[in-house]
This record gives C-alpha cells, sequence and structure tokens, in this order.
C-alpha cells in the first residue's frame, strides 16, 4: 500500500526525469538534491502527524484472599475512586501507582477473558512509560469481588499515598 508521501513523491520523480529528458543533463545533482530534500520533508511531515495506536492492557486485582499486610493494592483507600499500588515505579516522580476512574465499573458474574498482566510486567510499563502511561494505554483493572468481578477503565494520576513517605 503506498502512503501520501510515497505517491507524492513518485509523482515528482517522474515528472523531473520527464523535465531532465527536455533540459541539459547537468540537472541530475539538482535533480538529486530536490529528491532528498522533499523525502525529507515528507517523512517529517507524516511522522509529526501520525497517531499511534493505543494498546488496551488489563490487570486482575484480587485482594480477597491477601493479608492486609501483605497487599501490593488499596482500593479506594485514598480517593473513592482509585486504585493504589505500594511501588514507584516512574522514575521522574517520587510518588507510587495511583490509577483513578470516573464512570461507573461494569459488574460481571465472569471473570472477561482477557491476558492479564503480571504484577511485574504492570511495573515494567509503568517504568518505561512513566508519566506517558495514559499516551500509550488504555488501562482496565478486573477487580475481584466476593460474588464476581467488577471491570473498571483507569488512568494514570500522580497522587501521593497517604501513611507512606515520600
Amino acid at each position: 500500500m503506498e502512503t501520501k508521501s510515497f505517491k507524492v513523491i513518485k509523482y515528482m520523480v517522474l515528472n523531473i526525469t520527464k523535465l531532465q529528458q527536455i533540459v541539459d543533463i547537468r540537472m541530475i545533482k539538482a535533480h538529486q538534491y530536490l529528491i532528498i530534500l522533499m523525502s525529507c520533508v515528507f517523512i517529517n511531515y507524516n511522522s509529526g502527524y501520525s497517531q499511534t495506536k493505543k494498546e488496551t492492557i488489563y490487570y486482575l486485582a484480587d485482594t480477597t484472599g491477601v493479608r492486609p499486610g501483605n497487599r501490593i493494592l488499596v482500593i479506594g483507600q485514598e480517593l473513592k475512586n482509585s486504585y493504589g499500588f505500594y511501588c514507584k515505579c516512574i522514575p521522574s516522580i517520587n510518588t507510587y501507582l495511583v490509577f483513578t476512574f470516573k464512570d461507573k465499573p461494569e459488574f460481571l458474574s465472569d471473570l472477561p477473558k482477557h491476558k492479564y498482566l503480571e504484577w511485574n510486567e504492570l511495573q515494567s510499563i509503568a517504568y518505561e512509560s512513566g508519566i506517558k502511561f495514559n499516551e500509550k494505554y488504555i488501562f482496565y483493572i478486573v477487580e475481584k469481588l466476593p460474588k464476581g468481578y467488577q471491570l473498571v477503565l483507569v488512568e494514570h494520576k500522580i497522587f501521593k499515598l497517604a501513611g507512606t513517605t515520600n
């Protein structure tokens, strides 16, 4: 599939080649220079406006069988609609990993069939994406409840968890 910039460059090359046949052969160097210059312009133009598709990721939050002292996740402790992970995963900020949500959760009787991230994968993604997490990912947390699950679309928020130092 030809991109728009490829078609424009192809058109320019064909027209310059026809012009070259009419004009003197000394135009070859100018022709090459023009092609390189226009290629750079169109490549930069297209890359500046290209939109990357966000990847959708899921994490299963199951605190039902974990003693409070061993949990890496707190739910709704700081903000009513929040999930906080006890992990300073983003090096540029010195806060814990917190996700908030605005929309009502979707309640489900069965675990949705998705590929769920392991904790170490989520840490790695948070570390690599940094404060641009929301620009790169659509993130759902599926929370295990006593009777069923809730599916929640969340966003990363820079927020300090109370009861923690630095």
